[in-house]
């Protein structure tokens, strides 16, 4: 039996997938199936003659979900990269100030010279904050089809498309507003919610942690090799969650596609 026609209060005997089916307790509506059973979601859209066609978005989220994968790695892997780029940088700056304090004194009536950070430092701190606003740049795009694909389902967003890309640059919010929104193109109780959350997580307190351990390594330069393994470690927890979190959002919207009788174009 063609599970997008079936309609009664509990599912057939061989479940079908995850996604949107006519509505057994409101004809004409269209509710959410987990997989398990039915949720709370409903889609107001329209009767089951006429669901929501969005085969378009989905092929635009699929085609931005490559570089949002390639964006959380390198925001993933990028941290480790801050922490001993910053302690390189504000080592060689602590001894310039070291060597000045000593010229000072040992000869008063001479103009000490301005201890700085080295040209190459300085270029390298560039390049790593160049690539990590490409790698948001890259998961702001994918958020923001993602947003548009769970709107046009009916997920249960409680934030427009826009605050993919406005929910990263705005201060304050930033700190929790793209997870916000990415949970919100997923039903509630998804798995792939829990990855979002993690990786959110990991992602936040990474930033600090690894500009505090910058701070710290400038001091301490013989733990540089001892925190490496561990940093990778931490890295690689991260770049998992999030990559498990793209692979669920498009697991579930090419479902919820398919569910409703559209063509789920190549991912």
């Amino acid at each position: 039996m063609d599970p997008t026609h079936w309609i009664g209060p509990t599912p057939p005997p061989s479940n079908p997938p995850a996604g949107w089916y006519p509505d057994p307790y409101q004809p004409g509506l269209w509710r959410w199936f987990d997989g398990r059973g039915w949720t709370t979601e409903v889609w107001p859209g329209g009767s089951a003659s006429s669901p929501p066609d969005a085969t378009g978005d989905l092929a635009r989220e699929r085609s931005a979900r490559p570089w949002a994968k390639l964006g959380v790695c390198v925001l993933a892997f990028s941290g480790p990269c801050v922490a001993l780029v910053y302690a390189l940088a504000l080592r060689s700056l602590f001894h310039d100030i070291s060597n000045v304090i000593d010229q000072a004194r040992l000869h008063p009536g001479r103009s000490p010279q301005a201890p700085f950070i080295p040209l190459r430092t300085s270029l390298e701190i560039d390049a790593v904050s160049l690539v990590s606003i490409g790698a948001e740049i890259g998961i702001m795009v994918w958020m923001y089809q993602a947003a548009t694909v769970g709107k046009r389902l009916g997920m249960p967003m409680t934030l427009e498309p826009f605050w993919a890309i406005i929910g990263w640059l705005v201060p304050v919010v930033n700190l929790w507003f793209p997870h916000r929104l990415i949970v919100g193109t997923l039903p509630v109780g998804h798995q792939a919610r829990r990855h979002a959350r993690r990786w959110w997580v990991l992602f936040i307190a990474g930033s600090v942690l690894f500009g505090v351990l910058g701070v710290v390594l400038a001091f301490q330069s013989r733990s540089l090799l001892l925190v490496l393994v561990p940093l990778a470690f931490y890295s690689w927890i991260e770049a998992r969650a999030g990559l498990a979190m793209i692979e669920g959002v498009d697991s579930v919207h090419a479902r919820a596609v398919q569910a409703l009788g559209h063509v789920v174009p190549p991912g």
